[in-house]
């Protein structure tokens, strides 16, 4: 179990994060709309820490309850949320219990032809769940990636077919267990886009990061351009293509692009996706991030749906400051049924199988079996 002060002291830094919602502008004049969730879950995992050799099974319960509220006023739109995943398992060595909270707070602003917006967010998630370079990290099952994030955003119409978009943001990132280095993150943004007809949209992007971590001198900067088009060829195919360059110091030129494909049928639909990026992580410095993935939805009827998952991941350091044995590849497949029991009521049962390969470690699988039943209240 986790300290009683340490929540204590996540809780509080969640409800001031919250309460700055109360310094906005129309905050206590707004409409407001309620929602809430509860997903249970229960799942068997033959290896969840992904060791190549003595694995140990896990059983666990996991209950996440989540509140979330959304409020108008004139042109102005207040979005908060919080929720909390408590996990218990039954082996507290291999994988102990854990409560991660997660809170959020937005405010848009429209005007005539521009919009603006603030974020503040803070969460904590397994780094098995993230979706970068940690998630092929030879850590442990109980590594937990923490993290506190502001941005702002702004987009501008420039024409009835030209938009322009910036956004800044600083992210602060810890982590409790696991091999990885504490950061902070600091980048910001600018794209242009114009609409050449409703199928076809290019783009030209520019980014500018900088990254340093916690305790040591070392410090990262990353630049990067791209070009990239969304695509939508009719209403049942559409897409997106991005191809750029990125220099992450240290006379390293990466190239970076991703290529992403969408389509709906009547019954089913398809997506798939590859990439390739740089990003920040705590590998301890930059990563190249190679991803790819596809999946398959089926409606069997009306209430019920299944569905297939496949995915690949290769995470490899670009900077000089490197963990080797944070770096891997790292293969899931599963497959998944959904049945819609009532209007507020869905059941979802799994199976997933993945794979790690780690260069320091070797080679790790785990099977995946669950099943969640998930409540919903959009409005009340």
């Amino acid at each position: 179990m986790q300290p009683t002060s340490c929540i204590n002291a996540r809780i509080a830094r969640l409800g001031s994060t919250i309460a700055l919602a109360a310094l906005l502008p129309g905050f206590a004049f707004a409409a407001w709309q309620q929602g809430a969730t509860i997903r249970m879950t229960g799942e068997y995992e033959s290896n969840p820490a992904l060791t190549s050799n003595a694995a140990a099974d896990i059983r666990r319960v996991l209950l996440e309850p989540g509140y979330s509220l959304t409020g108008h006023f004139d042109n102005d739109e207040y979005r908060a949320g919080l929720s909390l995943l408590a996990v218990r398992t039954t082996n507290q060595q291999v994988n102990p219990d854990r409560d991660n909270p997660a809170a959020f707070l937005e405010w848009l602003h429209q005007g005539e032809n521009d919009e603006m917006g603030i974020n503040i967010r803070y969460s904590e998630v397994s780094t098995r769940e993230v979706n970068g370079a940690e998630a092929t990290a030879q850590g442990t099952a109980s590594s937990v990636r923490a993290s506190r994030m502001t941005g702002v955003k702004w987009t501008k119409a420039l024409s009835e077919r030209t938009g322009f978009i910036a956004d800044a943001a600083q992210e602060s990132v810890f982590y409790r267990n696991g091999n990885f280095i504490n950061y902070l993150s600091r980048s910001a943004s600018a794209l242009i886009h114009h609409d050449l007809n409703e199928q076809t949209a290019p783009y030209a992007r520019l980014l500018y990061s900088d990254y340093m971590p916690d305790n040591t001198q070392d410090f990262s900067r990353l630049q990067s351009a791209a070009i990239g088009v969304n695509l939508a060829t009719s209403e049942q195919l559409s897409g997106s293509a991005e191809v750029g360059r990125a220099d992450a110091g240290n006379d390293q030129i990466i190239t970076q692009g991703s290529l992403a494909v969408q389509y709906a049928m009547i019954q089913s639909a398809w997506n798939v996706s590859a990439s390739r990026r740089i990003s920040p992580s705590g590998l301890g410095g930059y990563a190249i991030v190679n991803q790819a993935a596809a999946n398959w939805r089926y409606d069997l009827s009306e209430r019920n749906s299944t569905g297939i998952d496949i995915s690949w991941q290769r995470s490899q350091s670009a900077s000089s400051i490197t963990i080797a044995s944070a770096e891997g590849t790292r293969k899931t497949g599963g497959i998944w049924i959904m049945n819609q029991l009532a209007q507020n009521w869905q059941l979802r049962t799994y199976l997933t199988h993945n794979i790690l390969e780690n260069s320091s470690t070797g080679t790790a699988y785990s099977n995946l079996t669950g099943i969640t039943l998930t409540y919903t209240r959009p409005d009340f």
